[in-house]
């Protein structure tokens, strides 16, 4: 699971909750819709299947290496399995810096989301729209119903705990999100678009200095 040490580590939250859920396997429906992918930082697989299906030489024109790895494994029909990894093993994404931290989402975040199942898909849109609604709600009610501000805010609060419980299971960051969470969500929301224009229109990301074709 990601570690957050550094502030700006935290910038990812909402990210990690997103790709948990667009991995279609951590959702309400369990194993009935494909899998979207494999985790990147750890991949386990046997030596046999790996030889089978062309290993990383399969995956050498694609940017998201795990992704194509788990492509080439569902086409030789191996098992592909996800776990969460809670407890297990942890990590650090991007250590280097906010520009690396940029890079990397913007790198693969258009990309993966092609591989999210249309309907979970459909309910992570929902779920950032009530992002949306909870947040401007207290402000609406101060203008128009100042008897309705209390509750605002609290459904405000209690969405917080949400993400903040959500975040929990897909990393480890600070608790500040349980009120910073709007931020986060606007900033995941600046890098996917910025990511479909990198991706859809100029067709090149850039990674580590390197400019790759997409």
């Amino acid at each position: 699971m990601p570690q957050s040490k550094r502030l700006y580590e935290n910038l990812s939250v909402v990210f990690n909750i997103i790709v948990l859920t667009g991995m279609n396997v951590f959702t309400a429906w369990g194993k009935r819709f494909k899998t979207a992918g494999s985790f990147g930082p750890c991949i386990l697989c046997d030596r046999e299947s790996y030889v089978a299906t062309g290993g990383h030489e399969a995956a050498e024109e694609s940017i998201m290496d795990d992704f194509a790895l788990s492509d080439v494994f569902v086409a030789k029909q191996l098992p592909v399995t996800n776990y969460v990894g809670q407890g297990v093993m942890n990590m650090r994404m991007y250590e280097e810096g906010v520009g690396q931290l940029v890079e990397g989402w913007t790198k693969n975040l258009a990309t993966a989301s092609q591989s999210t199942h249309p309907l979970v898909m459909t309910l992570i849109q929902g779920w950032i729209f009530g992002v949306i609604v909870v947040t401007l709600a207290p402000v609406v009610a101060l203008f128009t119903q100042p008897l309705w501000v209390f509750v605002s805010v609290g459904m405000y609060v209690l969405y917080g705990v949400h993400v903040y419980m959500l975040a929990r299971r897909a990393g480890s960051f600070h608790i500040a999100v349980i009120v910073l969470y709007p931020l986060f969500v606007l900033f995941f929301t600046a890098i996917f678009l910025y990511s479909l224009y990198c991706t859809h229109v100029r067709h090149s990301v850039t990674w580590r200095g390197r400019k790759i074709n997409v």
